[in-house]
């Protein structure tokens, strides 16, 4: 059965929608439609959506690190830390891993190779924050993660990071900065 007017429906004649049984009707000109409340349709449609634009962020960094040579597993190891996930463990909920961060920044010397924290900081990508920290003469990079990162970090390593404190995170990135913030 197919309905000409649902989004979740299949785009092929032959193809039935999945909600058909549950949801299906049939009308008297032998068209088929649907009685699934639009939000429900919307809703399911909105997490379908996500659902592949997250799969496809995902493909595309993990070819990205391929082509350059970066090591995903010493990036993953490094945002961890950024957020004190190396220090403290989960805590289990229901069968699933939960973390709170309890901070939300690194720093580099501009010395160090940093190229997987450029790349993952470029306008297109968005997972990570940069900042540079002026003063002391020290001239360092530091970056925080993005509410995006914070859900690539918890798809790519199947623990639910939840958010941050708003407070939490300005004082860890004031720390991290101490004085005057370019961003770039």
């Amino acid at each position: 059965m197919h309905c000409e007017w649902c989004p979740l429906c299949p785009t092929e004649k032959d193809d039935e929608c999945g909600y058909f049984e549950q949801y299906g009707k049939e009308y008297k000109d032998g068209q088929y439609g649907c009685t699934m409340p639009r939000n429900k349709i919307e809703k399911i449609d909105d997490e379908y959506s996500s659902y592949l634009g997250d799969m496809g962020l995902d493909m595309g960094i993990a070819i990205d690190f391929q082509h350059h040579e970066w090591s995903m597993e010493e990036t993953i190891d490094l945002i961890k830390h950024m957020i004190g996930l190396d220090y403290h463990k989960p805590y289990m909920r229901h069968d699933k891993l939960f973390y709170k961060p309890y901070r939300n920044y690194f720093s580099f010397n501009p010395k160090n190779d940093n190229k997987s924290f450029e790349y993952l900081s470029g306008e297109s990508i968005g997972i990570l924050r940069r900042y540079e920290r002026y003063g002391d003469n020290c001239g360092f990079i530091c970056y925080s993660l993005t509410e995006i990162g914070r859900r690539w970090l918890s798809r790519s390593i199947g623990v639910m990071i939840k958010e941050p404190e708003k407070r939490l995170n300005t004082l860890t990135l004031m720390k991290c900065l101490q004085t005057k913030v370019k961003h770039t």
